[in-house]
């Protein structure tokens, strides 16, 4: 995350309060995994609050490659699956299915090239203006596409999706991507992951509207 450590972890306490009100608006067992990704997020924004931490205090430093590389797991491995994952659970239409079965697939590749990537060159963090840049040593060849294929894998399920309002996780995630990508291109992993946890009011509001509407149809 971007700005500080006290940023990342109030943000973190914001997240699992979202997340425990987002658990208890469920009434299924498919709406769970949907739920939970405040917790993730909340998560993550824990290790990059112990990033910035460790960059103030050298006595630590030795901890900061598997902070780095715990942070960068969760941003390049497990949302590229677990997004398009959970939209694909929820679904009921089985005509839209098969399209949401590509598009996890896409995400489970990109993820296996982020694990290779993690396992077989550099990571490093810097910081520069209060924004943390993460760095993997990949070939920059591949970054564009991989790049376009995050986006694909994480904003398309939603607009695919028939389930009430979830097209608005959608909009909300490309357009904190675009504006990350435009503004902050040298931050994007860590501002990114940083405007995209006001994505899970959004969920929280998915998940008001489902209830909302299986009591009425009750």
């Amino acid at each position: 995350m971007c700005f500080s450590a006290n940023a990342s972890f109030t943000s973190a306490v914001i997240l699992t309060g979202i997340g425990v009100a987002c658990v208890k608006l469920t009434f299924s067992n498919k709406q769970i995994f949907l739920a939970v990704i405040p917790f993730g997020f909340a998560l993550q924004q824990v290790l990059e609050g112990f990033v910035w931490l460790n960059f103030n205090n050298s006595s630590h430093a030795g901890w900061q490659p598997f902070l780095v590389s715990s942070f960068l797991i969760f941003s390049h491995i497990i949302w590229p699956i677990y997004i398009p994952f959970s939209i694909y659970f929820l679904e009921k239409n089985l005509k839209r299915k098969p399209a949401l079965k590509i598009l996890l697939a896409l995400g489970l590749i990109l993820s296996a090239y982020h694990i290779y990537s993690l396992l077989m060159f550099s990571v490093s963090a810097s910081v520069n203006q209060h924004h943390i840049r993460y760095t993997i040593g990949h070939p920059d060849l591949l970054l564009i596409p991989g790049s376009i294929i995050y986006g694909v894998a994480t904003i398309i399920p939603a607009f695919i999706s028939t389930v009430p309002r979830m097209w608005w996780m959608g909009v909300f995630i490309f357009v904190s991507y675009l504006f990350t990508y435009l503004f902050y291109r040298s931050y994007s992993i860590s501002v990114w992951c940083f405007v995209a946890t006001a994505m899970c009011v959004i969920i929280y509001l998915i998940l008001l509207r489902s209830r909302r509407l299986s009591i009425l149809q009750n």
